[in-house]
């Protein structure tokens, strides 16, 4: 994950929290497949949020 131009490589059961306003962006750089959990607080709205 790249968060403020900085890469954080994360492990199992460890989070990363991303200020509001912080440039951010999720990848799977490894070979197997890969869950994750994003909570936004306050409640954000998205494009991809139903409305």
């Amino acid at each position: 994950m790249e968060a403020g131009g900085e890469i954080a490589e994360l492990g199992p059961c460890e989070a990363l929290v991303v200020p509001a306003g912080v440039p951010h962006q999720l990848w799977n750089g490894g070979e197997q497949e890969v869950t994750y959990v994003a909570v936004a607080a306050p409640a954000v709205r998205s494009d991809s949020a139903p409305a």
